[in-house]
C-alpha cells in the first residue's frame, strides 16, 4: 500500500518476486492522519480490503486469486527506506486449544504468578482471561505464570519450563509455535 508515491497497492507472493496484483490507489495512506483499514481473505483466494471513511466502509480491493495459496501468516513492512507506523489489530476467537513448546520460557510481561498442581490447572487459569496470551509452567517447581497479551513474543531456552499460548481460529493461529526463537 502506498507504493510509487502513495499511488499504488501491490500484492506479491513473496518479497521481490514480482507483483501478483497491481492496483492504482491515489492518496490511500496519509502522513498526518490515521487510516483504519480491514483486510479479509478466504481459503478459496477471495481477498477484500476495506477502508473506514466518513461515509462508512469503502472497498479498496475485492479480488479473487486465480491460484490461491494457503495463507499461514501475513507480513507487514514499510519498504525501501520509507518510514511508517503500523498498528495491527487481529480479531479472532479462542476455542480452547493451546500450543506448547517444551524447554521454552516466554520472557514477557506476566499478569500473575502462582503455584499449580499441573500444567492443565495452570492453563485453566489463563483460559477465561481475555488479556492472557498464555502461560509459562515450570515442571519441577510447579510455578504457573500467566503471560500478558498485546506484546512482542520473546522466547528463551529454559529446560524446566514450557511455554503455551492460546490458539485462535482452531490451530491456524498458535502464536508461540509460529514465532521462532
Amino acid at each position: 500500500m502506498g507504493g510509487v508515491g502513495n499511488s499504488d497497492v501491490f500484492l506479491r507472493r513473496k518479497y521481490n518476486t514480482g507483483n501478483t496484483l497491481h492496483l492504482s490507489t491515489p492518496d490511500l495512506l496519509s502522513c498526518t492522519e490515521s487510516r483504519k483499514m480491514e483486510i479479509r481473505w478466504t481459503l478459496h483466494g477471495h481477498m477484500v480490503l476495506d477502508m473506514e471513511t466518513d461515509a462508512g466502509l469503502a472497498t479498496i480491493l475485492n479480488w479473487i486469486d486465480p491460484n490461491p495459496l494457503p495463507i499461514q501468516g501475513v507480513g507487514i513492512m514499510t519498504g525501501w527506506g520509507a518510514d511508517g507506523i503500523w498498528i495491527i489489530e487481529y480479531k479472532s476467537f479462542f476455542i480452547g486449544q493451546y500450543c506448547g513448546i517444551p524447554a521454552t520460557y516466554g520472557d514477557m510481561k506476566i499478569l500473575s504468578a502462582s503455584t499449580q498442581s499441573s500444567r492443565l490447572s495452570c492453563i485453566s487459569k489463563c483460559s477465561p482471561i481475555s488479556d492472557c496470551l498464555g502461560v509459562n509452567f515450570n515442571l519441577l517447581t510447579k510455578e504457573c505464570e500467566l503471560v500478558s497479551g498485546g506484546q512482542l513474543i520473546n522466547k528463551l531456552s529454559r529446560p524446566d519450563w514450557s511455554f503455551h499460548t492460546k490458539c485462535l481460529n482452531g490451530t491456524a493461529m498458535c502464536l508461540a509455535c509460529l514465532v521462532e526463537h
